[in-house]
């Protein structure tokens, strides 16, 4: 993530320890994830569980990064407005 907004020059490091937070909300997307891909690979494909776990876990490996910057960014937006009109 970028230290600073672009637009409004918002400091994204509020404090510390402040996207503590936002590692359940992490969580809950990776549980999002693996619960999607699970039900596609068990109801529309004809493959064992194994095999599934094995695509779920190549797919939080590849997905974590996104989700990180994805779960921080939902946890900034929980805590800090966004007013478009407040643009300098």
């Amino acid at each position: 993530m970028y230290n600073n907004c672009n637009v409004c020059n918002l400091k994204f490091s509020i404090e510390p320890g402040f996207y503590q937070g936002a590692a359940y909300v992490s969580y809950a997307l990776q549980v999002l994830n693996s619960l999607i891909i699970f039900n596609i690979l068990y109801w529309l494909l004809d493959i064992y569980w194994q095999q599934i776990v094995y695509y779920i876990f190549g797919s939080i490996v590849l997905l974590t990064p996104y989700i990180v910057v994805l779960s921080r960014t939902i946890w900034l937006y929980l805590f800090v407005s966004s007013d478009s009109k407040k643009k300098q």
